[in-house]
């Protein structure tokens, strides 16, 4: 997988919806602003990898080296999972 390309792709696609969602109402837009934020650091990835008690893929690290927002977005990802775990 080219890692560069789809990274490529999201900006692209980020600065499309941007465009058509000038309110910022769809994809919990008005916490980004369809921006990319500054990239993760190796720090935060690992500590994530620690809370959670997994291994990130080398794709999951790419993405998170281009953007912190990823890195943010698995994380509440990944608490909900685990609240949802605990209450089924």
């Amino acid at each position: 997988m080219n890692f560069e390309k789809q990274i490529h792709r999201i900006k692209d696609k980020l600065f499309q919806a941007r465009k058509k969602d000038s309110d910022y109402l769809m994809f919990e837009a008005k916490a980004h602003n369809y921006f990319l934020s500054k990239p993760a650091t190796e720090v935060e990835v690992t500590m994530i990898e620690e809370r959670y008690n997994i291994l990130l893929p080398s794709y999951f690290r790419a993405h998170y080296a281009e953007n912190k927002n990823f890195l943010d977005w698995h994380k509440k990802w990944l608490d909900r999972i685990i609240v949802w775990e605990i209450t089924f």
